[in-house]
């Protein structure tokens, strides 16, 4: 095409995105100080430390060819239950998935904390791996829905994330396994490749296996109609019940292994029982809304999405049929996973930050939600991106960002949140079960709130260049977002062109 006239270029016909890219800096910073502290300053505590020396044992028994009661200690007794606590076995408690990591290390002759810091390492790569995925997902969900790519990364990034991706616990590997097996359904990744990830995200955890079950089916039915016919149902339907029975399978063997025991044995201890149904109803509340373990507080961006989503979702009332009930199902789930935490001695996994047990659950559930929205939700999302109280809502997302700046010094913050002090004293649960649960809400109802801490960060160098990096990540991806749901390039015609002075050729 030329141009006619008096040669003046013509204005392009629409607005351009090729700037956005400069908007992505802030969270890439961001990352990049995730990955430093990851790195340089990891935190080696946790129940990770209880793997990888209970990987070594793993290894010890294996050579001697010992392949039950691994987790008898020099003493004779097996790891349980004690006076005052956890005897230390030698193997542990702990779910399958990070020993699996860590044995091959072991066996090579790495050490304790070398193995720590590998685990971290890889955790710090699932929360890459994770929000690759959510942008990369949401552009090949569906024509329109290319929006909802930097809002779902926002989410991630903006996120109790953060502080688990610098710790060795597995969480942030879990959540790129329940990812990947969300969006390998949605696509219609190879069968073997689909019962891999659901094999590796059944023992992530014991408990997983039938959320991973339901993870799937909300998977296949928010397919496109042409991609959840009964024809391709057993492609999706077979390698899920076949990865799920062998991670059964191995959790069972695992159980085996190290207890003689089909079960858990370790767990399975009375006082570990659901405590009632008072504490279970409130332990249930304090997961949602309690100031130091409700996913309100320590993931509000999480919250919004699925609100925002939900919005859009058919009403059962309105519209009859499957399609109008199981976009619901996403809430059904989080509720199970919630409840059944509730039934738990420790609901939030602590000695963490926030509801760690929770978290693995939520972005597969997010990105599940958006898929069920569709068109609808993706044009509610558009109109919200376009209005003035976008800004209002992003301000408020970013202070709740700058709470996550305790992965910067989180030893100080958990020193501080969990020392002892009345009615919280150092009485563990087998001695004294009533005073351990009312410690328990004592710390997630009406302690300080430990998101103050993250905010103390800000007066550090550092936590002001990672404040400002937050404060950028909330501006620059809603504005990305904020992009992606303007008008789109539609095919030009000929009256079109002529108006704007070109010509075709």
């Amino acid at each position: 095409m030329a141009p006619s006239g008096s040669g003046r270029r013509p204005e392009p016909l629409t607005s351009t995105r090729s700037g956005r890219w400069w908007w992505l800096l802030p969270p890439a910073l961001l990352l990049g100080i995730v990955g430093w502290r990851a790195a340089a300053r990891p935190l080696l505590v946790g129940d990770s430390h209880g793997v990888v020396i209970g990987a070594q044992h793993v290894v010890d028994c294996l050579r001697h060819g010992q392949y039950t009661w691994c987790d008898r200690r020099p003493d004779g007794l097996i790891g349980g239950r004690g006076a005052t606590g956890f005897r230390r076995g030698a193997v542990g408690q702990f779910p399958l998935l990070q020993y699996v990591l860590a044995v091959p290390l072991r066996a090579l002759g790495m050490g304790a904390l070398p193995t720590l810091r590998a685990l971290i390492l890889l955790d710090f790569a699932a929360l890459l791996a994770a929000v690759a995925l959510v942008w990369r997902l949401a552009r090949r969900l569906g024509p329109g829905l290319a929006a909802w790519g930097p809002v779902l990364a926002l989410s991630l990034i903006v996120s109790p994330l953060l502080w688990y991706s610098t710790v060795p616990f597995a969480e942030v590997l879990a959540v790129a396994l329940l990812l990947a097996f969300v969006t390998a359904v949605l696509e219609g990744w190879p069968p073997v490749a689909l019962a891999v990830l659901v094999l590796f995200a059944c023992v992530a955890k014991e408990t997983n296996p039938p959320f991973v079950l339901a993870l799937g089916a909300l998977a296949f039915l928010a397919r496109p109609a042409p991609e959840r016919t009964r024809a391709k149902l057993p492609r999706v339907a077979g390698p899920v019940l076949l990865g799920a029975l062998a991670g059964s399978l191995a959790n069972v063997g695992f159980n085996v292994f190290r207890f003689d025991s089909l079960r858990n044995t370790t767990y399975l201890q009375a006082p570990y029982g659901p405590p009632g149904l008072s504490i279970e109803s409130r332990m249930f509340g304090a997961l949602l809304v309690s100031p130091n373990g409700g996913l309100l507080w320590f993931w509000p961006a999480a919250v919004a999405v699925l609100a925002i989503a939900a919005c859009a979702w058919p009403r059962p009332r309105r519209a009859g049929g499957w399609r109008s009930v199981a976009p619901w199902a996403v809430l059904g789930v989080l509720a199970a996973e919630l409840a059944g935490l509730a039934l738990w001695y420790s609901p939030f996994g602590w000695i963490g930050w926030g509801p760690r047990l929770a978290l693995p659950l939520i972005p597969p559930l997010l990105v599940l939600a958006v898929a069920f929205a569709g068109t609808g939700g993706a044009q509610l999302l558009g109109r919200l991106l376009r209005g003035r109280g976008i800004w209002l809502a992003g301000a408020v997302i970013a202070v709740a960002g700058v709470t996550q700046l305790a992965f910067l010094d989180p030893q100080p913050v958990l020193r501080r949140f969990f020392r002892p002090a009345a009615p919280c004293v150092r009485r563990p649960i087998e001695v004294d079960p009533p005073g351990y649960y009312r410690c328990l809400q004592h710390l997630a109802w009406r302690r300080r709130p430990v998101l103050l801490d993250g905010l103390r960060q800000v007066a550090t160098p550092l936590g002001l260049v990672a404040a400002l990096a937050v404060v950028g990540t909330v501006a620059g991806l809603l504005a990305v977002a904020r992009c992606e749901a303007g008008p789109r390039e539609e095919p030009v015609d000929g009256p079109t062109l002529a108006r704007h002075g070109v010509q075709r050729p």
